[in-house]
């Protein structure tokens, strides 16, 4: 069982175990004797009652304290998940970039994405990267690994930041080419819940070597 659900069965128990403190110190002997003993203080004191919920250090603990931590306990379960799909997306494009799938492989960026590689102009748009990977795809043996240094999730926007190493030996013969650098990938969210890469950064480094 989930963290999440002993949060929430400690949260239900607690409050109503700090509610039924309110009625009276002893404990009732039927379910209908707690809610006679219930209406009979709305009839009497209404107001009275209705402070004293609020006002009870058990309330106030479950208000003030279980509920940020059962709330913080979902917002957590919800990044590592977008982390995982992040990771994911990215692990993708790698397969079907070695694999020379050229269709797939554009359904991973945004209608306006942005491919900035080391030593030549920005690629703006699907098309310009299409047009980009289009000449060579197929024509290499590829290997591509990447070292992932760090994902963070911004609201609908990611980053991915990691070394790649890339080698590719082309299949009618020839020198075989190798780059290693550093990557900065920025992906965006969209409408089915996907997450798309927007921006991609490449660049050269001395600590990303063969």
């Amino acid at each position: 069982m989930s963290i999440s659900f002993f949060v929430q069965y400690f949260f239900v128990l607690t409050l109503d175990r700090a509610v039924d403190r309110l009625y009276r110190k002893s404990d009732f002997n039927s379910e209908r004797e707690r809610m006679e003993h219930l209406f009979t203080l709305y009839s009497k004191q209404p107001k009275r009652l209705i402070y004293m919920k609020f006002r009870h250090n058990a309330v106030k603990t479950v208000l003030f304290v279980f509920l940020p931590l059962l709330f913080s306990n979902h917002a957590l379960a919800d990044e590592a998940a977008d982390i995982a799909a992040i990771e994911q997306a990215a692990q993708r494009w790698i397969e079907l970039y070695t694999t020379g799938d050229l269709d797939r492989l554009m359904t991973l960026y945004t209608e306006d994405a942005i491919v900035a590689l080391h030593g030549r102009p920005a690629l703006r748009g699907a098309e310009q990267v299409r047009n980009f990977f289009a000449p060579g795809m197929g024509k290499s043996r590829v290997t591509f690994e990447i070292d992932i240094e760090e994902i963070q999730v911004h609201g609908d926007t990611a980053h991915l930041l990691s070394k790649y190493y890339l080698t590719a030996e082309p299949k009618d013969g020839g020198d075989v080419y190798r780059d290693a650098g550093r990557s900065l990938l920025i992906y965006k969210r969209n409408a089915d819940n996907e997450w798309k890469l927007y921006l991609d950064i490449d660049q050269a480094t001395p600590d990303a070597r063969f």
